[in-house]
């Protein structure tokens, strides 16, 4: 077994964006740390206009026809939106400039803006989007309550089943929801999402934040980050979001960037006692 490695806390702002607010938040927040992570709602992403939605459906016509439903529909248009909207605010172009792309393993990624990483989420009406330029990132979004259906035995380590069998009934349920919105953002950071079982890693708590335990330790070579001999050193954080939402979501997020790169783990001017792993605005 190899020995974990310290993996430092996310240090980011979650911004609750719309389309129709102020973006300056979320751009003082990339020119600062290069990461963005945003969450909204299916009802204010729905875009207005008629064009607009046209737009929208006709960059994935494919995946446009195989939606059945209002509810589905709805909810792709709105995520398509706010993924484009956040790009295009970081970017400094107009959301229509952004163009969203999928590799044939399913990731997203931005045509003609190489150096970005992006990643999306979405459960019930909320949607939640990170972009990063220091490598691959995901994020995933789960309601608080679903914590309680979640089985052990198909997603959890020995050591993490025999953390969670010491934790009292709800302990428990808000663990297995944590490990679990950890797991689905590290997959989808790698660019594999649930094709690796969930049983094939694990993460520790730790004071700065979970500490990934992965022998494989690795990231698709497309990304530019391991494939090389080097391995990219990963942060994680979790934050429950309530705001603007019908009831608590949990949002996680893991972020790599290369062990080379020398960047801090913390920020200028940050003391030890700020060290939740997400702030809220």
């Amino acid at each position: 077994m190899s020995v974990p490695s310290p993996s430092p806390a996310v240090l980011l702002p979650v911004r609750l964006v719309d389309p129709r607010g102020c973006w300056q938040a979320t751009v003082t927040d990339w020119a600062r740390e290069g990461t963005v992570l945003a969450y909204g709602t299916v009802g204010s992403w729905v875009p207005d206009s008629p064009a607009d939605a046209e737009r929208l459906a006709a960059a994935d016509p494919g995946r446009w026809a195989a939606l059945r439903g209002e509810r589905l529909r709805a909810r792709f248009l709105a995520s398509r939106f706010l993924l484009r909207s956040v790009v295009g605010a970081v970017a400094g172009t107009s959301w229509r400039a952004v163009r969203p792309a999928r590799t044939h393993l399913g990731r997203p990624y931005i045509e003609g803006l190489p150096g970005l990483r992006v990643s999306l989420s979405h459960s019930g009406p909320v949607l939640a989007v990170a972009v990063s330029t220091h490598g691959p990132v995901g994020v995933d979004t789960e309601r608080v309550a679903r914590g309680t259906t979640l089985p052990p035995g198909r997603m959890c380590t020995p050591a993490e089943a025999g953390r969670l069998a010491g934790l009292r009934e709800d302990e428990r349920a808000a663990e297995l929801l944590r490990l679990w919105t950890l797991k689905e953002a590290y997959t989808k950071a790698l660019g594999v999402g649930l094709r690796r079982s969930p049983r094939t890693f694990g993460f520790l708590p730790g004071v700065r934040g979970p500490v990934l335990m992965d022998e494989a330790d690795e990231a698709d070579e497309a990304d530019g980050v391991g494939g090389s001999g080097t391995q990219p050193r990963w942060s994680f954080g979790t934050r429950v979001v309530r705001s603007a939402l019908p009831e608590p979501y949990l949002l996680s997020v893991a972020v790599a960037q290369p062990a080379e790169s020398g960047r801090a783990a913390t920020l200028p001017g940050r003391s030890a006692s700020d060290m939740s792993p997400l702030r809220t605005a």
